[in-house]
């Protein structure tokens, strides 16, 4: 009887020890495993990864025999549609037990994310609860503190999937104040998704808004993208809310935004009838005013050509150092971003890096990017930026279902590759813009005295040598076919310094823009016939389709 008692005794001990420690053996067989985030709060560690028992990670891990291989790093265990080696910050697949992972974790291998969004409600099941916390900030009970309702009229919900509606709003312009904080109040959440509310810049008027204060009315993407560009508060299921750093709020009033666009998301996958939503987003403001100004950073580029019949599409920005010491008076801190792009996006990170250093540091990814489930990337702490530092920006998208190409717009059709940033103090960046058109800083791009790689490039187009080149195409080049002499010209043309690497493609569409299109057709009519004397095409290819690159295409801008 007593061999029987310590049997259970020991048996018991083995599987309490198992459940203290088996978290930690599991984190040591896996890339990144003691850095896995927390989806439902993303400012803490997630406590079991690789728990058969919890999730399809750990099922796929221990079938594995618990051993990290290319078997189970090329599985999307979660279904969300990254690999666990993507999400475990092991893309190629080539971590082993002791070495150092290439990456940062993106991801949970073994939860659908982003975990608000119907799809991976439905993957998680039972498996993840996230609750919604209120903000916690102390500031908003401090004295003078006041707060105020955005929220939409109550409205009845369409009987369809995905709904967007927006309302302008006044904000208070007696005098200036400083929005510290914000929240939520949840009027439906059978079908409120999420809510974002968009400042207009100071000294929009009514009468510069498309549509009146308190109109509700459908809208797409941005609305009011051009007075109303900074998103002042943001919520989702994952957010509870806002608290502004003690030193910085958003500026209303007299001489802030008077005016805001309040956008919410309906989903109503059961297409349920007579649903009726008046949610909205509590704002926290001071009339003690703070020592700085937030504003928002827009970086990326607004220059896309997305070709048709791409799963994986690369597009590369980057915020140059010119720029940064061009339009950065003093240093700024970046308090929070999120991610920009329409529905052939796919998979968005923005990074920066400081002067004179090599190691890129993440600011916001989304390993799965989806329109429809915007995530705000809080950090921990500021983030600074001195001029001199560099930002990049990279977005990735998927076109297998489009036979046209994909142009940068407004539009669902059209696509953006922008990371949306905020900082403070708002007055140490202007403009607050720092894109990329194609490999260049566009920062330089206004200025007549610019010269790039040799290349006066802005006052180029227009000059007596551009003139000169155009005389020439139009004496020894066709419009279509590939004329006798033409391509004697053309390689002349091509040891041009404007026609030369990165500012070649700038150089074109400009000389387009000034001379009319003919010009290129007469420049671009011996494409096929030059890069098949130079070897580049590996076989025959028709006139229509010679660009003489090796799919999958990759563009950087």
């Amino acid at each position: 009887m007593a061999c029987s008692i310590s049997r259970h005794v020991f048996l018991h001990l083995v599987l309490v020890w198992d459940l203290i420690f088996g978290y930690s053996l599991f984190k040591d067989r896996i890339p990144n495993g003691d850095k896995i985030i927390n989806p439902c709060d993303r400012t803490e560690v997630w406590q079991g990864v690789g728990n058969q028992a919890m999730d399809p990670f750990g099922q796929a891990f221990k079938e594995n025999n618990f051993v990290w291989d290319k078997t189970v790093c090329m599985q999307d265990s979660d279904g969300d549609g990254a690999t666990n080696g993507r999400e475990l910050g092991d893309p190629l697949c080539v971590w082993k037990i002791g070495s150092s992972p290439v990456f940062e974790p993106y991801g949970h291998p073994g939860i659908c994310e982003p975990w608000s969004s119907p799809y991976c409600r439905r993957r998680n099941g039972n498996r993840l609860r996230c609750d919604s916390v209120p903000v916690d900030c102390e500031y908003i009970g401090l004295p003078g503190v006041l707060n105020m309702q955005m929220r939409i009229p109550e409205t009845i919900v369409p009987a369809q999937e995905i709904t967007y509606m927006c309302v302008n709003l006044e904000l208070p312009a007696d005098r200036d104040y400083h929005v510290i904080a914000d929240t939520a109040f949840v009027n439906n959440s059978n079908v409120l998704h999420h809510m974002t509310l968009q400042a207009c810049s100071p000294g929009v008027t009514v009468a510069n808004l498309a549509h009146p204060l308190g109109q509700v009315y459908p809208c797409q993407m941005m609305a009011e993208p051009v007075h109303c560009p900074e998103l002042m508060a943001g919520w989702s299921p994952s957010i509870g809310g806002n608290c502004h750093p003690r030193e910085a709020g958003y500026k209303i009033g007299l001489s802030g935004s008077r005016y805001a666009v309040l956008q919410v998301m309906w989903s109503n996958p059961s297409k349920m009838v007579g649903e009726k939503d008046s949610s909205g987003l509590l704002l926290f403001y001071t009339p003690f005013l703070r020592p700085y100004n937030i504003g928002m950073l827009t970086v990326g580029t607004n220059g896309l050509v997305i070709p048709p019949g791409e799963k994986g599409y690369d597009v590369e920005a980057k915020c140059h150092a010119e720029c940064t010491r061009q339009q950065l008076l003093k240093p700024i801190h970046i308090i929070n971003g999120y991610n920009h792009m329409h529905y052939a996006g796919s998979e968005m990170r923005t990074a920066m890096r400081k002067f004179m250093e090599t190691q890129e540091h993440t600011m916001t990814r989304d390993i799965v990017y989806d329109y429809h489930n915007p995530v705000i990337h809080q950090f921990p702490s500021p983030i600074e930026i001195k001029p001199g530092d560099e930002i990049f920006t990279s977005c990735s998208y998927n076109t297998m279902t489009r036979n046209r190409t994909t142009f940068y717009g407004r539009t669902p059709a059209n696509e953006m590759c922008l990371g949306m940033l905020s900082y403070y103090p708002a007055e140490h960046l202007s403009p607050r813009q720092c894109l990329s058109e194609g490999e260049l800083p566009q920062c330089l791009l206004t200025d007549h005295h610019t010269i790039i790689d040799r290349c006066p490039l802005v006052s180029f187009p227009s000059s007596t040598e551009a003139v000169a080149i155009i005389q020439q195409l139009n004496q020894h080049c066709g419009l279509i076919q590939c004329n006798p002499g033409c391509m004697e010209v053309v390689n002349t043309i091509s040891r041009n310094p404007c026609f030369i690497g990165r500012v070649r493609d700038y150089t074109i569409t400009q000389l387009e823009k000034v001379h009319g299109l003919e010009v290129i057709l007469r420049l671009r009519s011996c494409d096929v016939e030059i890069a098949k004397e130079r070897g580049l095409c590996s076989k025959p290819v028709s006139t229509a389709t010679c660009f003489c690159s090796n799919p999958p295409m990759r563009r950087k801008i």
